[in-house]
């Protein structure tokens, strides 16, 4: 069969527009890498195909996990060429951030064997040495009325953000599998970062991951992996700190925004932990893996399901919560606490009814 058909030109030729149209040359140049790394002959060869291993319990088209790879390669130019890096006094920051991504480097690579803990020990050390160098990351919780008092011990701020910083990293890689949730998610934050500060870093993420989340949704042959996952939550965390301490965001909002992956974290550390299993030891039992089980009930294709599925969680989430941005006033902390509050009731019965159903049909 040939690899290449009609609709693969055709949406070839969107990409390219659109690559064009975002980044210029740069966008074309990038989209052609992310379209060869998911569907050249190469990419079906075991190598790679163990590279596209059933990870997430959703993937099931050995599709290549080199996304991130691809994506960390275009954001380190982009800041290179455009953010004049080597004359900023930021470049240190950059270069740690970039050495805690290499941790999924080698893993999406199978370069060496990293198990569980001992990438959790490298992912502290590193941030640790970040929280030692950047003051402006550590959350100034004198914004909330009722968290003020931390602000008055140093040391249980930072305590606090490190904990946050290094917990939201690790839950970015749980959603990984599903297209255009992660990437989606990262758009819709970043969009509404650059339209309160114009900052030209965050309009430069958005291009890229726009780049990413068309080829990975519509063609479902590549995926951030490991690389692109803690890329995604380096991103999100700290710029999210960034923003919400020098801008006028409500702590409630955020949380709001980001509620899917803190309910996923949650419940997966406490139920492995209520199961006597290694907590940071992923499985194949979020939210996600049953509404992906239970939509492949109506369709058999693994690309429309999968994107279905990626499409209805980003809609129930951080899509609602843009929504409501729209409208609402990004400080008005009620509606927020009130729309967390309101996706963790309906994040916990959703998964119970999906749950059941799974079990019911032996599906995983």
């Amino acid at each position: 069969m040939s690899i290449v058909n009609t609709h693969h030109l055709v949406f070839y030729f969107l990409i390219f527009v659109l690559s064009y149209l975002i980044l210029k040359f740069e966008g074309l140049f990038f989209s052609m890498l992310f379209i060869t790394a998911g569907i050249i002959p190469i990419a079906r060869d075991n190598y790679v195909n163990y590279l596209g291993q059933n990870k997430h319990g959703i993937n099931k088209n050995n599709a290549s996990r080199l996304g991130g790879i691809i994506l960390c390669a275009m954001l380190f130019y982009l800041v290179i060429t455009k953010l004049d890096f080597f004359s900023s006094k930021y470049n240190l920051i950059f270069l740690l951030f970039f050495s805690f991504i290499l941790i999924g480097f080698l893993d999406d690579l199978r370069l060496i064997n990293i198990n569980s803990k001992l990438k959790l020990l490298l992912q502290i050390i590193i941030i640790f040495i970040i929280f030692f160098i950047i003051d402006f990351i550590v959350i100034n919780f004198a914004k909330e009325k009722y968290l003020s008092f931390i602000n008055d011990m140093p040391f249980l701020a930072k305590f606090i953000s490190f904990f946050i910083v290094l917990s939201f990293i690790n839950a970015s890689n749980i959603t990984d599998g599903v297209n255009g949730l992660l990437s989606g998610t990262v758009i819709i934050l970043f969009i509404i970062f650059y339209y309160s500060t114009n900052l030209d870093f965050f309009l430069i993420i958005i291009s890229s991951y726009s780049i990413f989340f068309f080829i990975n949704f519509f063609m479902g042959k590549i995926f951030l992996g490991d690389t692109g996952s803690y890329l995604s939550g380096i991103l999100i965390i700290f710029s999210s700190i960034y923003v919400y301490n020098n801008y006028d965001f409500s702590l409630s909002f955020l949380l709001s925004l980001f509620s899917y992956q803190i309910c996923e974290l949650i419940n997966s550390f406490s139920r492995r932990i209520f199961n006597s299993k290694d907590p940071f030891k992923s499985d194949n039992n979020h939210l996600h893996n049953f509404l992906y089980v239970y939509l492949s009930k109506f369709n058999k294709s693994n690309l429309f399901t999968n994107s279905l599925n990626g499409l209805i969680l980003l809609i129930l989430f951080p899509l609602f919560d843009f929504l409501i941005y729209l409208i609402v006033d990004k400080t008005y902390s009620q509606i927020y606490w009130f729309t967390f509050l309101f996706h963790i009731f309906f994040y916990y019965v959703l998964r119970k009814v999906l749950r059941k159903d799974v079990i019911t049909s032996n599906a995983i």
